[in-house]
């Protein structure tokens, strides 16, 4: 064309040759990275909304409550023993240890819709079927929950959750032994696999040992498959332990997808909450935890205490004297239900 410079021609295709070009200088990895990336999660204003709470318990709650999962606590009970709300106590978001997920990266992961793993290694994953070894899973159960023991009996049981603990559970145990009261001890199958002596101390002392999952992470942030595996892989660290094959369940925070019923029921384990909640976790006065337990226990009273905290250990005599005096028989969750079943 007349006029116009040869070179012009040249322009129109520069930026495409400047872009292959600059593709192509780049290393293989990051090549692949580009052209594999999902696209922009729907949900991550959300997660940014998450992470800017600031608190992970409050964190938790208002996600959960905002995207409406299947079911959390049918009832949170505090301390009083009355229902307070029917959100989960921000204490039990807050009991997850350093050594494993955080909620608030748990519930990121969810809110992106990606699976979360709990942070283990390849060398800590379970079998491809962890329940391989265990009684046959029963399809069309549902497990029973339980809030309370027998309500028409005096009777009250205490719980202790996150052991074993090698610096708490045995001065636990010797209180118990020293007052003849039996408990129940809810441990993570992560530490019994560490610590199977302490899980055979308490099973000879005759205490009921329940299963509180392998790594306490959130069961609202896990597939099914995640849920049965955490399940199965702490029953058969028990077992192995103690010879004891867990009948009880309490889920981390008190929390738990309506699906986990089934799991828990086909497992042949009833699924066990609480209705008093001794807030060992933040309390370090242990004549105030007594006190708080003692009155708001009331006939069939299930009260959450840890094996992990030093302050349990100097409020569990006042808890366990304070109670006899009102009258109370203390007892293992597993005598209360099948009292109240009976």
């Amino acid at each position: 064309m007349a006029g116009v410079p040869r070179w012009a021609w040249v322009l129109p295709v520069l930026p495409i040759m400047f872009t292959a070009g600059w593709t192509a200088s780049l290393p293989a990895a990051a090549r692949s990275s580009q052209a594999d990336d999902p696209p922009a999660p729907r949900s991550i204003s959300r997660a940014g909304e998450v992470r800017r709470l600031g608190s992970r318990a409050e964190a938790s709650l208002r996600f959960e409550s905002k995207r409406g999962a299947d079911v959390s606590l049918p009832m949170a009970y505090g301390r009083s023993g009355l229902p307070e709300s029917t959100d989960v106590p921000l204490s039990h978001v807050d009991e997850v240890s350093s050594s494993t997920i955080g909620v608030e990266r748990s519930e990121v992961q969810a809110a992106s819709g990606q699976a979360t793993d709990h942070n283990r290694t390849a060398e800590s994953r379970a079998p491809l079927d962890p329940c391989g070894d265990q009684p046959p899973v029963q399809d069309d159960a549902v497990a029973a929950e339980h809030f309370f023991v027998d309500r028409a009996r005096n009777v009250v049981s205490l719980t202790f959750d996150d052991g074993p603990s090698r610096a708490h559970t045995t001065r636990i145990l010797e209180i118990l032994d020293r007052y003849s009261i039996k408990a129940t001890f809810f441990m993570l199958g992560s530490h019994a696999a560490t610590m199977p002596e302490l899980v055979r101390e308490v099973a000879e002392a005759g205490h009921d040992i329940g299963n509180h999952t392998w790594s306490h992470g959130s069961l609202r942030s896990m597939w099914k498959t995640q849920i049965r595996e955490e399940l199965c892989r702490t029953n058969a660290a028990i077992h192995a332990a103690s010879g004891v094959r867990p009948r009880l369940f309490r889920p981390p925070y008190g929390r738990y997808p309506e699906s986990a019923l089934a799991l828990v029921g086909g497992l042949e384990m009833d699924l066990v909450l609480w209705s008093v909640d001794s807030a060992d976790w933040g309390d370090d006065d242990p004549e105030s935890i007594a006190r708080a337990v003692v009155r708001a226990a009331e006939p069939g009273s299930i009260v959450l205490l840890h094996d992990r905290e030093a302050v349990t250990i100097r409020a569990l005599p006042l808890i366990i004297e304070g109670l006899v005096r009102r009258g109370f028989v203390i007892e293992p969750v597993s005598a209360g239900i099948m009292a109240d079943a009976g």
